[in-house]
């Protein structure tokens, strides 16, 4: 509060609330959505960000916050799947274990093209340009190529890699709106 705005304490308060006892306590040993839905949480540091800047809500940060959202369950689920047997020892209901591994890749499939069409929404709002429509697509096909590939993968060879990949397309998507943002201001 005093080193920004009230409304940022209240968005960064709710989300340290919801991770740390609703998702960390309750949702994570329940069922079997728990990396989908304590997601939200992992996604709110665009709109921290923003508020604390602006100490207002717009579209580009919510929309940025969908991006992390969809992004999450395709970028955490290999993890879990390349780990089912500590998570098994453990007794989280990761979504491998619980739902089985094949529903695990297809929902996979599902969270990418979601991921795809959320990231291409700043274009199409006017919010971003063609730098971002064309770096954002490169990303998200590819994603969603490997997530698909590993529809195929009866030993999940692509485990880490489909992992390792969505650590570096969150680096690569957020430099390319830098940049976009970059060409726009100056062109």
């Amino acid at each position: 509060l005093y080193f920004s705005n009230l409304l940022t304490l209240l968005i960064t308060t709710f989300g340290f609330i919801f991770y740390s006892l609703v998702y960390t306590i309750y949702l994570k040993w329940t069922t079997p959505q728990n990396i989908v839905i304590g997601g939200l949480s992992g996604a709110l540091p665009p709109l921290i960000g923003w508020t604390a800047v602006t100490n207002e809500i717009s579209l580009l940060p919510l929309i940025l916050v969908l991006i992390i959202f969809l992004w999450t369950p395709p970028h955490f689920w290999p993890l879990a799947i390349d780990r089912m047997e500590e998570y098994k020892k453990e007794g989280v209901p990761m979504m491998p274990i619980a739902k089985g591994v094949s529903r695990t890749k297809k929902e996979m499939v599902i969270y990418a093209v979601l991921l795809l069409g959320a990231s291409l929404s700043p274009f199409f709002y006017g919010l971003t340009g063609y730098f971002y429509l064309i770096s954002t697509t490169t990303l998200n096909l590819y994603f969603i190529y490997l997530c698909i590939s590993y529809l195929n993968d009866e030993n999940n060879q692509l485990s880490m890699k489909i992992f390792n990949f969505s650590v570096r397309y969150m680096f690569l998507f957020f430099l390319a709106t830098y940049i976009d943002f970059i060409i726009m201001l100056y062109v």
